[in-house]
């Protein structure tokens, strides 16, 4: 693999397409600059040699939507039969950060709201958030 396909798949570059291609010297980088300024080569460089993998990956998540297997969740008849009547879930949310954070003008978030909108996607249960400004007690200790 060479420099150049190695950095594309490192970097997960993807759909770029070739505009131009010097077969008279080796390509070096993947980022064009300035030939004064052969200092900001350097930096960009390690810079870039510098992300782990996870943070490319988290980089290339946010801006490219790579075809994801579906997750499949066996249910069974009375499972599907349950969804297919259309009930709406109702989840009483409370402000208990990270779990569950309320912001004014804002859709409930957190923890457990990720939890169920990947539910949701996954089985196709539908929640319907209320707002509640009572706490959930305590469980006793006795």
């Amino acid at each position: 693999m060479s420099f150049i396909e190695n950095r594309i798949t490192k970097y997960q570059l993807l759909d770029l397409a070739n505009q131009y291609i010097f077969f008279d010297r080796p390509i070096n980088t993947v980022i064009g600059t300035r030939s004064d300024w052969p200092e900001l080569s350097a930096i960009l460089d390690k810079g870039l040699t510098s992300f782990s993998k996870e943070e490319i990956e988290r980089i290339s998540a946010k801006w490219v939507q790579l075809p994801q297997p579906e997750k499949i969740i066996p249910l069974t008849a009375e499972e599907q039969a349950w969804l297919a009547q259309k009930h709406i879930v109702q989840v009483r949310v409370v402000n208990i950060p990270p779990y569950l954070i309320l912001k004014k003008g804002h859709e409930p978030e957190g923890i457990s709201i990720d939890y169920l909108n990947f539910i949701a996607e996954r089985t196709g249960v539908e929640f319907e958030y209320h707002y509640s400004g009572k706490h959930f007690p305590r469980p006793s200790m006795a």
